[in-house]
């Protein structure tokens, strides 16, 4: 099990490093979920540490956290599965997108978007 969590790390942050351009998020691997938080058809999700990466200047005031659109279908899905790593106590790994979104202040896009959520086993 210890093996197919480091792969499944090692896999997601070389992924990112080849699909993504440099300024285009933060990351973050085998990250352990603080809180999640709804606020409108949005959600703030927090990690105490690991976050890895230059934040956008859109998002500079929050640098442990990121915004889900919960407008979309792939924002719920990443709110289900941030929820159920949360809940069993398991730990994700992490990509922003260049982009942010409002979250808890309408019509401010201080919160940089989650783009990639995968859970580790």
């Amino acid at each position: 099990m210890k093996i197919a969590s480091v792969l499944s790390g090692l896999g997601f942050a070389a992924l990112t490093s080849l699909a993504i351009p440099a300024l285009a998020a933060r990351t973050g691997v085998g990250l352990t979920i603080g809180d999640i938080t709804i606020y409108g058809s949005n959600a703030r999700i927090f990690f105490s540490s690991g976050i890895s990466g230059s934040t956008p200047a859109c998002g500079s005031g929050h640098p442990s956290h990121f915004g889900i659109n919960l407008a979309t279908d792939k924002g719920r899905a990443q709110l289900s599965l941030a929820t159920a790593a949360m809940l069993s106590g398991k730990t994700v790994n992490v990509l922003g997108t260049s982009g942010c979104i409002a979250v808890d202040t309408p019509g401010t896009n201080n919160w940089q978007e989650l783009d990639q959520l995968s859970m580790n086993p």
